[in-house]
């Protein structure tokens, strides 16, 4: 957790996500972590190379501790 009372590193800005899907049903742990982008107008080129890494970025400790289905 980011303690917003100090100063943020240079780049960073404190934001709150919120989600508006129903997520009651899906598992989600204490301690659960999650990648967000904010794009706009500035370096719009770029957004489609950011959309790809944070797809990647959210794969890379995945695990999966469902049991095989038949």
């Amino acid at each position: 957790m980011i303690d917003f009372s100090k100063e943020l590193p240079h780049g960073r800005i404190p934001v709150m996500i919120e989600l508006i899907d129903d997520v009651s049903d899906m598992y989600i742990p204490k301690g659960t972590s999650a990648g967000v982008c904010v794009y706009s107008d500035h370096l719009k080129p770029l957004q489609d190379l950011r959309k790809i890494l944070l797809h990647m970025f959210s794969w890379q400790n995945v695990l999966s501790f469902d049991e095989a289905k038949e």
